[in-house]
């Protein structure tokens, strides 16, 4: 059996998802779940209007046979948008997932993805993550969930919230 790669999906949408769902069955994970129907969505505002969008779709897999299972959003799609952006600009997301359980520290990173944007008109640049984004992974008798941050980057200018001057910060609901 080939090894099985989330790299292959980049760029696909609908139209390649329910390939993901074979996929994840072909890769041993047996009782993985894709709706290639739902999509979630989460949308944020900077403090100076730039919208922010997030659309993307829930994997659920196992409990494998060594009580594993996990939960993943995979595609994940970032859009910003602003009408005055002319595609000039060069617009970087960084996207942070923390790990969300008590008796840890409120850092502690699971990973992090950075993304070039691309200009797809109309004041709007688009892109794919590369990786899924872990939401939940448990074992038998533990489990855990994940917090997600984003930094946006237009032209060396980080954006910021409404309420501080921090990264965007959000929980991607599954």
């Amino acid at each position: 059996m080939s090894k099985f790669s989330f790299e292959s999906l980049i760029g696909q949408s609908l139209i390649g998802f329910p390939v993901l769902a074979s996929l994840l069955l072909g890769a041993g994970l047996s009782n993985a779940i894709a709706d290639s129907e739902k999509w979630n969505h989460a949308a944020l505002v900077s403090r100076n209007g730039v919208a922010i969008q997030l659309d993307y779709q829930t994997v659920s897999s196992g409990p494998d046979s060594n009580g594993f299972s996990a939960t993943v959003a995979s595609p994940v799609w970032i859009t910003v948008s602003y009408p005055a952006f002319t595609g000039q600009e060069k617009i970087r997301v960084v996207f942070l997932n923390f790990f969300k359980i008590s008796g840890m520290a409120p850092n502690d990173m699971k990973s992090e993805q950075y993304l070039d944007l691309n200009y797809v008109g109309d004041g709007r640049f688009t892109g794919c993550l590369r990786e899924p984004v872990s939401l939940f992974e448990g074992r038998i008798g533990y489990g855990y969930n994940f917090r997600q941050e984003l930094a946006v980057v237009v032209s060396g200018t980080w954006l910021q919230t409404h309420e501080t001057s921090s990264n965007f910060r959000l929980d991607l609901s599954w």
